[in-house]
This record gives C-alpha cells, structure tokens and sequence, in this order.
C-alpha cells in the first residue's frame, strides 16, 4: 500500500501541476482528501492522533517561525536571486483559480490537515518504523519535495522541500500529527492568503 500511495501522490500531482486538468484548489483538496483517507483506511496503527492542549501553542509557534523564516528568505530571493522571485511570483499565479475564502477554507480544513496525515502520518511513520527514524525523514521528505518537479517551479519545490523538512522534523520530535496539522493549516493560510509573500 505505501508504494501504491507514493505513485498515486505522484500522479495525483502530475494531474494538477503538469497536465492542468482541473481547478488547482478543487483538485488539490480532492488529492489530499484522497491521500489521507487512504492513510485513515490502511494506516490506522501508525496515524497518531492523541490531542493535548499544548500542542496548539507549539503548532502556531511553528507556524509563526516557519513564516517568518520564508519571509526572510523570500527578501534575499527578490534582492539577490531576481529570477526565483519571479517563480515565487508563479505559484500566487493559482490564486487566480478560487476566491480568497475558498482557498482559505481549503487549506485550513483539506489541504493542511490531509497533507500532514499522508505525508508525515502515514509516509514518514511508516518509513521511520521500517528504515529507523533518520532515514524514514530524509526520504520522505525527498519524495514530499520530488512530487512538486511537476511543477517546473524551482521555487517551489525549494519551498516544498525546506517546509517538508521542518514538517517532518516536527513530526519526529512530537510524533504526532496535531503540532505539524495546526502549524501546516496555519502557515498555508498566511502565506497564501492573509499576507502572501510578494
């Protein structure tokens, strides 16, 4: 089931990033939807799911530095790096697909919560239980960053890739998905839509 999830992922993110076929936010809702059902179905050993109340102020500190970390990064890209600013430029280019509510709806209640519960859930879980913990981060988040090559957007799977990175590490560290859920809904909101990065 892991190596048929990984190659759906793939082509789920074919369709929507190469081929185009569908609204990009209807369509990645469905994707994630998709994924994380199939994680709740064949991973429900390996999701952890335990709430405590201090993972929420864990979720929006994470939120918060990982935005102020891309902010940061997105100033010395558009100074120094001119071509990837116009990449970044790119991907808000999608927000021409769904008015502001919807896509914030989306992504705080889909796209965030589905894709911690694929990508580090089940995916990460799965490969740190059969690999040990270093190797199941690394790879997973490798393969969280090699779906967004269909994009063509160097930014983005740049971006893709450092925000699986600190995903992923914050699932290791709590090994749950609430502190990476809350902080993955929350960073998508502000960046996409209260205070995108221009």
């Amino acid at each position: 089931m892991l190596t048929f999830s990984v190659v759906l992922a793939f082509f789920l993110w074919m369709i929507l990033f190469y081929w185009k076929l569908v609204n990009f936010w209807a369509g990645m809702t469905m994707a994630t939807l998709l994924l994380a059902a199939l994680s709740l179905s064949f991973g429900k050993k390996t999701l952890r799911l335990e709430w405590r109340v201090s993972f929420f102020p864990w979720g929006v500190g994470i939120a918060l530095g990982l935005y102020l970390l891309f902010w940061a990064a997105n100033r010395l890209i558009h100074t120094f790096l001119t071509p990837l600013g116009a990449q970044i430029g790119a991907i808000y280019g999608l927000k021409s697909q769904g008015s502001d509510l919807a896509i914030a709806l989306a992504l705080l209640l889909a796209i965030g919560p589905g894709e911690e519960i694929y990508w580090r859930g089940f995916l990460q879980e799965t490969l740190m239980k059969r690999w040990g913990p270093p190797a199941g981060y690394l790879v997973s988040t490798a393969i969280y960053a090699l779906v967004h090559l269909w994009s063509g957007n160097p930014a983005l799977v740049l971006a893709a890739l450092a925000a699986g990175a600190a995903w992923g590490l914050v699932y290791w560290r709590f090994r749950n998905l609430w502190p990476g859920i809350i902080s993955h809904a929350l960073w998508d909101l502000f960046s996409f839509v209260i205070f995108p990065y221009r």
